[in-house]
């Protein structure tokens, strides 16, 4: 009977907190430091300190979601803005516009990126640091609109200085995320992200992950997987997160994709999304494609 506890939860100063011996655990949902709702879990035989961790993630993204819904319903109210949205999408591509390299062994990289407004919170960004060397990052920022591009940038500048500063994709993760998180959490923001490390000479691939979606890879033979690296926390969450790495053999591998939800979250006529499983089965049927026309074709599908 999750009312019987209401009360004592409401009274509760701490922002977060869980009771194992009455079964329940809370997040309060603020905006501009004022509580406008809970989120209650009940039931489980034990909470921990990780559910806190994890429930004060998905507070943020109910929350980010509900300063969306009021952006979107004051927008109309906002056309005086358009300019404005229109430059900071010329210096969210100029942010962006140097992400395709070429590599030793016949390899390249290659980005697209359309955002689904003005502005997006997508980023990729990709620097050489020696001939058969190339450090990336992907990044999915919790929040579109004018904030987002301000975040993009923020995590552009940190990503050019600790890579040029550490070797690993960890080391680099471990770094960004200290040395984003006070912005991040006094702007009440956080992202997503991938991290490589591609030697084209030895034709490895190092990543670390911070909660984003896996890769997909598709070999020469036309089979496809989802190549695994474990999922830490997304950037801005905790300060003291720890982020680890995985190297991959991409000898045999035709294609690998990153992506962000901006792809999976398409809607047809039947509200369907377009999901992870679509993409990878268009990708391996595809694989042979140059980059344009798969491009020209995935828009299709």
């Amino acid at each position: 009977d999750i009312y019987s506890i209401l009360n004592e939860i409401v009274k509760c100063d701490s922002i977060g907190k869980f009771n194992n011996e009455l079964g329940y655990i809370y997040y309060k949902l603020k905006q501009k430091e004022k509580v406008v709702g809970y989120i209650i879990c009940i039931n489980s035989e034990k909470y921990t300190n990780d559910d806190l961790s994890i429930l004060s993630v998905l507070v943020k993204q109910v929350s980010v979601a509900m300063q969306l819904y009021e952006y979107n319903q004051n927008e109309v109210k906002h056309q005086v803005l358009e300019n404005e949205l229109n430059l900071l999408s010329k210096q969210q591509k100029l942010i962006m516009n140097k992400g395709n390299k070429e590599l030793s062994n016949n390899k390249e990289l290659y980005y697209y990126h359309q955002p689904a407004r003005v502005v997006g919170g997508d980023f990729y960004h990709a620097i050489k640091k020696a001939e058969d060397k190339i450090v990336t990052i992907l990044a999915d920022v919790m929040g579109h609109g004018m904030v987002s591009n301000y975040v993009v940038a923020m995590i552009k500048g940190a990503f050019k200085v600790l890579a040029k500063q550490f070797e690993t994709p960890s080391e680099i993760m471990n770094n960004l995320n200290k040395f984003l998180f006070d912005e991040f959490d006094e702007m009440g923001v956080f992202t997503t992200c991938i991290i490589s490390v591609i030697d084209s000479k030895n034709n490895t691939m190092t990543l670390s992950n911070a909660g984003h979606y896996y890769p997909i890879g598709v070999k020469k033979d036309k089979s496809s997987n989802f190549i695994q690296c474990v999922k830490g926390i997304p950037i801005g969450i905790l300060e003291d997160a720890k982020y680890s790495e995985v190297e991959v053999d991409i000898s045999d591998y035709r294609l690998i994709s990153m992506y962000t939800d901006g792809i999976l979250e398409i809607n047809n006529e039947n509200k369907e999304e377009f999901g992870v499983d679509r993409l990878k089965n268009f990708l391996t049927k595809n694989a042979d494609l140059n980059k344009l026309e798969l491009i020209t074709s995935l828009k299709s599908e």
